[in-house]
């Protein structure tokens, strides 16, 4: 369900991705990434900060 209470229906193949034919796919893609930007905040300003950080851990 969508934050305004409406509902996109979206059909999927085998795997469970949304088909790209559908009229909805790319609302509901573009839905998608708003809605995780929104809870998971990016908090590095470039990759290569992380990768540093990340390499060095192992």
């Amino acid at each position: 369900m969508l934050p305004n209470g409406k509902k996109r229906y979206v059909s999927a193949n085998d795997l469970g991705q949304p088909n790209r034919g559908d009229k909805n796919h790319h609302k509901f893609i573009f839905t998608l990434g708003i809605l995780t930007r929104t809870h998971i905040p990016i908090i590095y300003s470039k990759i290569t900060t992380f990768l540093m950080k990340t390499s060095k851990k192992k």
